[in-house]
C-alpha cells in the first residue's frame, strides 16, 4: 500500500522537491538520506485498515475506523513535515494498492470493460474482505512501476 510519497525526479528544482538535498544530487545519496531522515518516525501500531474499492489500476483502501484514519494520516504528515515536501492533495490522499499501469491507450470499450469489472470486483470484495491491520511501511524506491526495491543498492542510473 502507497503511503506516501517522498521525491520524484519529475519534481527536481520545483517546490515539491525537498529544500534540503541539492537540486543536482543523484537518487542513490537522496535516498540514503531520506531513508535515515523517515526511519526516525514511529509508525503506529494497529493501524487497521478495510478494502474501500476497486478502480482501474488500483485497489483503494481505507482506514477501518476514525482512530486508524488519525493515527495514519498523523504519521503521514509527521513524515511529509520531516521531508519537507506537502504535495497538492495530502490530505485527501486515497491509500491505494496499484495492481496495473497504463502502457496503452485504452479504448472506449475497453475503459467500459474495466469499470465493469471494477464494479463487480468492489461488490464482491466489501462483501468478502475483512479489516487488517498494515505492518510498519518500508522505505522503498523503484526504477519502473514494476519493479519496487527496499535495497537502495538497486537504484538505477537516474541523475
Amino acid at each position: 500500500m502507497t503511503v506516501l510519497s517522498l521525491c520524484r525526479e519529475l519534481d527536481r528544482g520545483s517546490a515539491y522537491w525537498p529544500p534540503f538535498i541539492p537540486k543536482d544530487m543523484r537518487f542513490p545519496e537522496i535516498d540514503r538520506i531520506l531513508k535515515e531522515k523517515v526511519e526516525t518516525v514511529p509508525f503506529p501500531n494497529d493501524i487497521v485498515m478495510i478494502f474501500d474499492g476497486c478502480d482501474i489500476g488500483k485497489v483503494t483502501l481505507r482506514p477501518y475506523d476514525e482512530r486508524s484514519e488519525k493515527l495514519l494520516r498523523g504519521y503521514r504528515d509527521q513524515v511529509s513535515s520531516l521531508v519537507e515536501v506537502r504535495y497538492p492533495g495530502h490530505d485527501d490522499f486515497r491509500f491505494h494498492i496499484g495492481i496495473d499501469y497504463g502502457i496503452a491507450q485504452l479504448s472506449e470499450n475497453d475503459w467500459e470493460e474495466c469499470s465493469i469489472f471494477c464494479m463487480q470486483m468492489t461488490e464482491k470484495l466489501r462483501k468478502t474482505e475483512k479489516p487488517f491491520s498494515i505492518p510498519k511501511p518500508h522505505y522503498v524506491i523503484f526504477n519502473d512501476m514494476l519493479s519496487y526495491e527496499t535495497d537502495l543498492s538497486k537504484r538505477g542510473p537516474l541523475h
